[in-house]
């Protein structure tokens, strides 16, 4: 079997699929798809994996050797892949589903080949024919939503399944189309929720409405659907206070139904105060409610805390249906008490408790979560498992950190069996024997050695290295030879590419926002800032090769973003003597700056041509590695100070008053130049400034006016510097950006 899972790189967010094969623990990492996040991933049957990306591109790829099968853009469908809310393998029909909140997509397993959408029904009561708005005619269009009109739009909710081969179903949460108001809150709009039911041969749709809402301040829809679609779970909103363990515990067996003998294992005789976070539980297929599962009781120590949430308690304990169910002259809670408490109490739940982070188990029986420290297994029969943790009680504190690792992961699945129940998260797989999960007791410890831990990714939830990627993501440079002559060809070789196919080498249509290069040599590869290591330990004079290349890529992004408002934001990788993230090329820009002193009019053209609000690696480690090793010492230079203030401006960087000595340029500035030399150089600088602004509200004048304002009251030479630039005129309006391209 194949695990599945999207990963990050130190400079790629979500841009890699990784596969494990659980039986040989063989790790097999892929990147599918170019120029755009990784949204969801979801392994199918004989090796398959299907792909969805945040352009809304859809792939289907073998997980072992990386071949591609099928693909396909569904942007007719979604604008962004992070629209799709649940992407599900229809086994039974042999389908892919695609849910967002309008929007049902259905696509053929095999070849990803369009078998049915729909946004809308028309409806007749409770039932209803799907259609898809643009099938529609324009008369019908216009009546889309309007109130009184049967064509309506969908609005899914959650989750979409399977009962059988015959029907799906998907939650909803639909807007009423009147208003009903309460003797609280009058005109408040109400919102429905419940289950559709759709035969896709016959494209008809059933509405099985279960409950109604006030759109604030809470929306109480479905947030887990068991695979077999027969059970859905809902937040249930109310509390229970507990005093007593034992006549409390009685008290559920007769109101829950609970076996004889049970008692929630959170309940403790500690004197403590504690409230209940129970789910709701609904049978999907007759739209019933089934029962509340009881997952947590929460201690509350703060006696004003208690008395505060037994009010709010009592409040909701006395409206005649819970206070989400809103009948006319209903009265509910006040909306800023209620909340107050309830979203606290659901915040220390979510504490303890990763609701996100959960699983079913195969059975379709039971709703596993990770607990922050273990695990929890819930059953739709009403009983709750111990907290199940894995290590040594003796020494818990050392237990937890040392195993931290097996909890902590989004968990995969979980198979029982008439000895033990499997787990299998994208750390590992362990092994939790029955006897354990049902014990009486509040918690329960597990060896490791009991529970037959098996790592399968020893580095999951940790971001891959940039350099194991270089095969996948980088750029791919060949270098003949390992000596001077050999990298000075290189860098010549990657310069005409630049030149011939920029814009393939950046993903083409679909931009890449990776450009990392990797050079080979005898099948072995080596990174940029290996490279470059290499060509500064040898000594080798590369300087005119590394500008040109330089000066190519940047050209090439002005040509190429030329009708833009902005530059592209490209990302080089990772520097592995900062830690930062750095720009394309930027290994190559950081051995020309520290190799060549008049290497500024370089530095200048990327800093400007750069996407500055998200890489500050040249702007500002580049910059001071820069100053550390020639300093303010020439005019270039600080004209070049000067400059760094006014882009960083530009970038988003503030406020602007702190930048002007950010880098000691005033400091320096004041022992070594006249105060009318310094304002010489401000509006040259300033006069001759040209950039790409980030912000409709930015221009050049706010960057004086800052400097204007830090100077009075630091002595003689800044006196005589705010004279000088009072004493000057100067248009600090804001002006567009003019191209070298279109001046030339």
């Amino acid at each position: 079997m194949l695990d599945v899972r999207v990963r990050s790189s130190d400079s790629e967010y979500r841009g890699f699929v990784e596969v494990v094969d659980t039986s040989t623990h063989k790790t097999y990492l892929h990147k599918p798809l170019r120029g755009e996040q990784f949204e969801s991933v979801l392994a199918l049957s004989n090796d398959q994996i299907v792909l969805l990306g945040e352009r809304a591109n859809l792939v289907i790829f073998n997980g072992r050797t990386g071949e591609r099968i099928a693909s396909r853009s569904i942007s007719e469908f979604f604008r962004a892949g992070s629209l799709v809310k649940d992407l599900v393998h229809l086994k039974h029909h042999g389908y892919i589903a695609l849910l967002a909140e309008h929007r049902l997509l259905l696509l053929n397993e095999i070849d990803l080949s369009h078998v049915f959408a729909t946004d809308c029904a028309t409806w007749n009561g409770a039932t209803g024919r799907l259609v898809r708005t643009r099938e529609l005619s324009p008369d019908l269009k216009m009546q889309l939503g309007s109130p009184g009109t049967s064509l309506r739009r969908l609005s899914f909710s959650g989750f979409v399944r399977e009962r059988n081969s015959e029907k799906i179903i998907t939650g909803y949460c639909e807007e009423g189309d009147g208003k009903q108001g309460s003797t609280s809150d009058t005109g408040k709009r109400l919102n429905f929720i419940g289950v559709y039911e759709i035969d896709v041969r016959a494209q008809t749709i059933l509405k099985k409405e279960i409950d109604s809402f006030y759109a604030n301040p809470i929306r109480p829809v479905f947030f887990a659907a068991s695979p077999n679609g027969k059970w859905g779970l809902r937040r249930n909103l109310r509390y229970m206070k507990h005093h007593k363990s034992v006549p409390l515990a009685g008290f559920q067996q007769k109101v829950f139904g609970r076996k004889k003998g049970y008692r929630h294992p959170d309940l403790r005789d500690d004197g403590c105060d504690r409230f209940l976070y129970s789910f709701e539980l609904w049978d999907l297929e007759n739209a019933s409610f089934v029962r509340n599962l009881d997952v947590s009781w929460i201690a509350i120590e703060n006696k004003q805390d208690v008395n505060d949430r037994i009010r709010v308690g009592d409040m909701i304990d006395n409206l005649e249906k819970p206070f989400y169910q809103i009948d006319k002259g209903l009265s509910q809670p006040p909306k800023a008490t209620f909340t107050h408490y309830f979203d606290d109490l659901h915040e220390k739940f979510r504490k303890r408790y990763w609701d996100w982070q959960s699983a079913w188990e195969n059975t379709n029986e039971a709703f596993w979560m990770t607990h922050s420290d273990g695990f929890r297994r819930i059953g739709m029969d009403g009983t709750v498992s111990p907290i199940l943790r894995i290590g040594s009680k003796v020494s818990r504190a050392q237990s937890a950190e040392a195993t931290r690792e097996l909890w902590r992961h989004t968990l995969a699945d979980v198979t029982a069996t008439d000895e033990e129940f499997v787990i299998r998260n994208e750390y590992c797989m362990l092994r939790l024997p029955r006897s354990s999960v049902f014990q009486n007791s509040n918690e329960v410890w597990i060896s490791e050695q009991d529970a037959q831990v098996v790592v399968l990714c020893e580095n999951a939830g940790l971001d891959l290295k940039a350099r194991d990627l270089l095969h996948l993501s980088g750029h791919i440079v060949e270098l003949m030879e390992w000596s001077e002559l050999g990298a000075k060809q290189a860098l010549t070789n990657l310069k005409q590419e630049l030149r011939s196919r920029f814009s393939d080498m950046l993903g083409g249509g679909q931009y890449n926002h990776t450009f990392e290069l990797a050079f080979r040599y005898q099948e072995k590869l080596y990174s940029e800032a290996d490279f470059f290591d290499r060509v500064t330990r040898e000594n080798w004079n590369l300087l005119s090769e590394t500008r040109a290349l330089l000066e190519t890529w940047l050209d090439k992004f002005e040509e190429r973003d030329l009708n833009s408002e902005c530059y592209t934001s490209v990302c080089g990788g990772v520097d592995p003597e900062s830690g930062y993230p750095t720009g394309g090329l930027a290994q190559a820009l950081k051995h020309l700056v520290l190799k060549e002193q008049a290497s500024l009019d370089v530095f200048r053209k990327y800093l400007a041509r750069r996407d500055g609000e998200h890489e500050v690696f040249s702007s500002d480690i580049l910059v001071r590695s820069y100053l550390e090793k020639y300093g303010f010492t020439s005019r270039e230079a600080f004209k070049f100070g000067i400059f760094w203030v006014a882009i960083r401006y530009r970038d988003g960087r503030g406020p602007v008053e702190n930048l002007w000595n950010e880098l000691g340029l005033l400091d320096v500035a004041s022992k070594s130049l006249l105060p009318s030399t310094f304002a010489d150089l401000v509006f040259e600088e300033f006069n001759s400034f040209n950039v790409k602004w980030s912000w409709n509200d930015q221009s050049i004048g706010e960057v004086l006016e800052a400097l204007e304002k830090i100077l009075p009251g630091n002595g003689n030479w800044a006196k005589q510097l705010s004279d000088q630039i009072s004493a000057r005129s100067f248009d600090g309006s804001r002006r567009e950006y003019q191209s070298p391209l279109r001046t030339n």
